[in-house]
């Protein structure tokens, strides 16, 4: 790495010269100038001095990694084609032309993001959410681009400079910072997915880190007691509200997500094993089979709309599910909402009820579950989170909510153990005249036993 003009006063082009050999020497521009003072020619970059060091640094780091891999590549094509190991000037310059992005190629990162959208859209294993999520990435990344006064970016550009100041571009614009991220997440995933297959010959993006402050989630859930309330609201006179309401509580019962409880019908999916109800459903999101008892209210929903479920749009209950809640009545108290906009931290004051969305119902079913007691194992083979920490932040229960059914769970072991001990007790006195054997006597011991171990073992839950 060295300069045109080292001994100029003005700004010189940074220049990559390889010896490939005795006889060929290389030499490439990095389209990036700078002035002799400011360059170290020990170090063979930009002084830190320089307002825009870090950024030429990485760029023309950057362009030394595409020659090592534009020639590594010329030698392994040569090989694979049995042609002698030559790779002469013109062929090298037209690659890393490529690489970096200075001459057009089908592979570059916005072609490559264009044809792996279209490949999603075209995978009904993908929902189309998550098709619109990485369309609404690109078009970012677009809009970002042409405040840059450029028409794309490309694998060569995407190194920590790059991603700061687009999640700088992004809070300009008024964006959250948990959406934010997402437009990252999936940017990174493609970029991970351009590199496994070849198009992305640098790895930049795997050691990027981002200081993105991102709050708990805002996200409320309905008691059992509101779902109830839900449920019995009379709904009869207004048809689209009923059917919205319905559509909502299957969620909250089922604890499916909205692209698989709207599939539910009670002929395909619906089975009866040793006298329980039970559902069985494959994931559309994940491909993984769900199975799970049936609560009544599901199968008297499902039945009131000929065993399936109402066809009705997300968009659709979501707008209209804000309405019935908020009609409701009992869904009124005030929410502490914050998060981070445009950077900063804001905070408000939001009525429950406009914060519930298709998706609170699936929240609401772990929740209620957990607060039942059930085991966070179980709860996760219906949600089909793979680890606990991802379901506790799932979880919406409060410390006063989590300690008050720790209190109600232990009175209801301790209960259980006093009733069984007492039984136990009555069937000893009465043994020889009701005729028992030994063998029954001692599974009743051991059944006091196990229950006294439950009563003493009840311990407190992690919140």
């Amino acid at each position: 790495m060295l300069l045109k003009e080292p001994k100029g006063t003005k700004a010189t082009p940074i220049l990559i010269r390889w010896f490939i050999s005795k006889r060929q020497r290389f030499t490439y521009s990095t389209r990036q100038k700078v002035k002799p003072s400011l360059w170290s020619s020990t170090k063979r970059k930009v002084l830190p001095r320089h307002k825009s060091a870090e950024k030429i640094n990485a760029v023309i780091e950057s362009y030394l990694l595409a020659a090592s891999k534009a020639y590594a590549e010329l030698l392994e094509e040569a090989k694979a084609s049995n042609r002698p190991p030559v790779v002469t000037n013109a062929m090298l310059r037209t690659r890393i032309d490529i690489l970096t992005g200075k001459t057009k190629n089908p592979n570059n990162l916005f072609s490559f993001i264009d044809e792996y959208i279209k490949e999603l859209d075209e995978n009904p294993s993908y929902h189309k959410q998550t098709v619109k999520g990485y369309v609404q990435m690109f078009d970012k990344l677009k809009e970002f681009a042409a405040t840059k006064r450029q028409k794309e970016f490309d694998f060569a550009d995407m190194n920590q400079l790059f991603f700061d100041e687009l999640v700088v571009h992004l809070q300009k614009k008024g964006l959250t910072n948990s959406y934010i991220n997402k437009i990252i997440q999936r940017l990174k995933a493609v970029l991970n997915k351009a590199y496994k297959r070849g198009n992305n010959p640098f790895d930049h993006f795997k050691g990027i880190e981002l200081d993105l402050k991102i709050r708990e989630s805002n996200e409320v859930y309905l008691t059992k007691d509101e779902l109830q309330k839900l449920w019995e609201l009379d709904l009869s006179n207004r048809p689209r509200f009923e059917r919205v309401r319905d559509m909502f509580l299957l969620g909250a019962y089922t604890g499916l997500r909205f692209s698989d409880y709207s599939r539910l019908n009670l002929a395909k999916h619906f089975s009866t094993e040793n006298g329980i109800r039970l559902y069985t459903i494959v994931a559309q999101k994940t491909a993984k089979k769900v199975v799970a008892p049936v609560h009544p209210l599901v199968e008297a929903i499902l039945n009131k709309y000929d065993g399936s479920a109402p066809q009705l749009s997300e968009t659709e209950v979501n707008r209209v599910l804000k309405m019935i809640c908020r009609d409701a009545g009992f869904l009124d108290d005030v929410v502490i909402f914050s998060r981070h906009e445009g950077g900063k931290l804001v905070t408000r004051e939001i009525p429950k009820y406009d914060l519930i969305k298709t998706h609170t119902g699936r929240r609401s079913w772990a929740t209620n579950a957990y607060l039942d007691g059930h085991d966070l194992t179980a709860i996760m083979l219906v949600t089909g989170h793979t680890q606990e920490k991802d379901l506790r932040r799932y979880i919406r229960v409060t410390k006063l909510e989590n300690a008050l059914a720790m209190a109600e769970k232990d009175n209801e072991v301790a209960i259980s153990s006093d009733t069984v001990s007492s039984a136990v007790r009555i069937i000893k006195e009465n043994a020889q005249a009701w005729g028992l054997t030994a063998y029954e006597l001692e599974a009743m011991q051991s059944i006091l036993k196990k229950a006294r171990r439950a009563n003493k073992a009840t311990t407190m839950r992690v919140v």
